[in-house]
């Protein structure tokens, strides 16, 4: 039995190669964002002491809180790196309980291994104080791996011991400048914060502390305006460093109205406008100047281990919410998303970014642009978003990634966003947390529409997107930005599943359209006339401009047909003859943005000619199939003389001009007599021979297309 109501906060304290505290609060927002994969449950489907069948316990692997601190500098390219070197070296992994009880596990056995859990729920809900006889809340150690000796809860604290000394590596900064097109490089440098120490003044004392304010939790105040900052701070450090400006001058300085960006060693990148670097008399009162910060609290890089990070350096030495409001235009805002209580709070600590390697600075400005995405359709929100938020989107904390790439057929590398997520930020009231896109709502069904500057447009299902990354709203191709001269700028659907039918560039909104709001489509009428293996097909119907004009696929048997393959004029869709390639029937769906589906059964015939011969019932044989399918008669006991044999012939697939009907007359397996009609049997139905049988001769019967003596000529069977 779990009983006992937690607490309604705790921190669990990590300690490896360096030290981190990871709060309630940062513990559940990683698990909160979308598509991080940091969220894992259980199933304890065989049951644990005084805790019932089948309960579902929720949390993140350890190994991924193991990752925090296993190294230091984190080696790897994403936010939060497994040493999986180092496990496999091996060191112990302790985890503590807050009465001292310790769990201590081989690093070789959590690598990688989500059968080892640090659950925060139970059943969906935070963790009670007693679990059973033992204690819970706020953290347990659970999973398929963890025998009943190794589960402990009320975890205060995850230890790494016996961890090698790894070698101190000095952290480097890369300084890059971009030409006009965004993508030469006309300027860069590496540097050190040696170099910086060297080359420049210093900014900090390295004793006064600057701060970033917290998130108010209050959402009636979300902004703090009156500057109390009733949630403390998220940022504190005295620290040192060098001015931005002075960094970006030794490549030739930014371009006047443009953006810089600063990418952290995970990928991570933060945009900040030309003002909060050379700042305006207003800008800097509040805001300070803009630092790269390489010193903190004692410590260089990289024994500071958040470092490089940017810092502000206002007079009062709190860059608060309210101070992010007047000094930054609304699309530079950084928030942080409270899944619990559905709160988006203005978050300015999210401008400090850390771990910082690289800094690009642009000579132009990029022309901004904005994605309107509209989901009321199904009863969902509009909302517009630029170019900034689309980008700062595409990462989120504890290292959740929405960026999705694809590789095209050229070996060019798209990045974007996927679509399922864009459709995720409208299609109901959730916006932010893991459920944002609504399962239910995709698998029920709706059309997704992309819409091009110019009006053209593509629709896809959305039981076709449901958390994939078949489609992706790609905005950079190679690593830079797709280029304004490009006819795709400033978005392009790219994926494993986009052709030629649906691949659409210059996206400027996306809309979710109801399919109980879609129009009835005309009806469609197979094509019957030379409807054969290695001709083209026309399909009709009542000619309907509108629905014509709608029309973004076609698909044959469920797989799209190319858009060189078919043409659409009034009435009738052409359809080309290396679409269907051997004979059966065909289910051909046409689909029309703001339509439901149209569909006909196409049948194509064999392209050779065939005819159906059928026996006329007659008392004096019994009807029979060669296992060949010639058909066959059997002159039946006690009949013998002159008797005819007459059949049925109708053509499957016709033959131009006269065809041939063949009787034969066997007795004992021997051929005794040869008998054919020649006619054109698409005009004539029968034909008859007679023979003088005995009881027991087999007559059979077949059709070819003509017989001759000539020695270069074999007669071609029509059956």
């Amino acid at each position: 039995a779990a009983t006992g109501v937690a607490p309604t906060d705790w921190t669990l304290q990590l300690s490896g190669a360096k030290d981190e505290s990871v709060t309630k609060a940062y513990f559940e927002q990683g698990l909160a964002c979308p598509s991080s994969g940091h969220q894992v449950f259980w199933t304890d489907d065989k049951g644990t002491p005084d805790i019932s069948d089948d309960d579902v316990w929720g949390g993140v692997p350890l190994w991924l809180l193991v990752a925090m601190v296993d190294d230091n500098p984190d080696v790897g390219g994403k936010h939060i790196n497994f040493n999986e070197a180092l496990a496999e070296e091996g060191y112990q992994v302790k985890v503590v309980a807050d009465d001292g009880t310790t769990v201590t596990l081989d690093s070789t056995a959590i690598a990688k291994n989500n059968s080892y859990i640090i659950a925060n729920t139970l059943n969906g809900q935070a963790l009670p104080l007693e679990i059973g006889s033992e204690k819970g809340w706020p953290l347990y150690l659970i999973g398929s791996a963890v025998s009943g000796e190794k589960q402990v809860g009320n975890i205060v604290r995850i230890e790494l011991s016996g961890l090698p000394e790894p070698d101190p590596v000095i952290p480097e900064l890369h300084i890059v400048k971009y030409g006009d097109d965004g993508t030469t490089v006309i300027e860069e440098e590496t540097l050190t914060y040696i170099d910086m120490q060297s080359l420049f003044d210093v900014i900090g004392d390295g004793t006064t502390v600057y701060k970033y304010e917290g998130i108010t939790n209050n959402a009636d105040d979300i902004w703090d305006a009156a500057e109390t900052y009733p949630g403390g701070f998220k940022i504190a450090n005295a620290v040192k460093g060098t001015l931005v400006k002075d960094l970006v001058e030794r490549v030739g300085g930014m371009g006047t109205g443009t953006d810089i960006v600063f990418k952290a060693k995970d990928d991570w990148e933060t945009t900040l406008p030309y003002s909060s670097i050379y700042t305006d008399p207003s800008v800097q009162a509040r805001q300070g100047d803009a630092i790269l910060a390489w010193y903190a609290d004692g410590k260089y890089v990289p024994e500071y281990q958040d470092g490089m990070r940017l810092f502000f350096t206002p007079d009062d030495q709190i860059y608060g919410q309210w101070d992010m409001h007047e000094t930054l235009p609304e699309a530079y805002w950084h928030y942080y998303y409270d899944s619990y209580n559905k709160v988006m709070y203005p978050s300015c600590a999210g401008l400090s970014p850390k771990y910082i390697t690289e800094i690009k600075v642009y000579s132009t400005p990029a022309e901004g642009w904005t994605l309107n995405l509209d989901g009321q359709g199904i009863g969902g929100l509009v909302k517009d978003i630029s170019k900034t938020y689309f980008e700062s989107a595409l990462t989120c904390t504890m290292g959740a990634n929405h960026k999705a790439t694809y590789i095209d057929s050229q070996n060019r590398t798209w990045a974007g966003m996927p679509l399922w997520f864009l459709a995720g930020f409208v299609d109901d009231t959730d916006q932010h947390s893991d459920n944002a896109f609504n399962n239910d709502l995709a698998n029920a069904g709706y059309q997704v529409i992309i819409t091009a500057e110019d009006g053209y447009s593509v629709t896809i299902e959305s039981q076709d997107i449901i958390r994939n990354n078949d489609y992706i709203v790609a905005n950079t191709l190679d690593g830079f930005n797709i280029s304004e001269a490009d006819d795709n700028w400033p978005l392009k659907l790219v994926g494993p599943k986009v052709s030629g039918s649906n691949s659409i560039g210059n996206i400027v909104s996306i809309e979710l359209v109801s399919s109980s709001s879609l129009l009835t489509p005309p009806a469609l009428t197979a094509d019957t006339d030379e409807n054969k293996v290695g001709q083209a097909i026309e399909i009709t119907f009542t000619g309907d401009a509108a629905w014509e004009n709608a029309i973004y696929s076609i698909l044959v048997n469920g797989l799209n047909v190319a858009d060189t393959r078919y043409t659409v004029s009034s009435g009738k869709i052409a359809i080309a003859e290396n679409v269907f390639t051997e004979a059966k029937d065909y289910t051909v769906d046409i689909k029309a943005t703001g339509y439901e589906d149209a569909s006909v059964v196409q049948t194509i015939n064999s392209d050779k000619a065939v005819y159906s011969v059928a026996p006329v019932t007659d008392s004096a044989y019994t009807i029979g199939e060669t296992a060949a399918g010639i058909k066959t008669m059997t002159v039946n006991a006690g009949i013998s003389g002159f008797s005819y044999f007459a059949v049925d012939i109708e053509p499957v697939s016709s033959h131009s001009g006269l065809e041939t009907a063949v009787f034969t007359h066997l007795r004992n397996g021997s051929q005794l007599q040869i008998n054919s009609t020649r006619a054109d049997f698409d005009q004539v139905g029968t034909a008859q021979a007679g023979f003088n049988v005995k009881a027991g001769d087999i007559i059979r019967v077949y059709i070819v297309d003509s017989l001759t003596n000539a020695v270069d000529h074999n007669p071609v069977f029509f059956q």
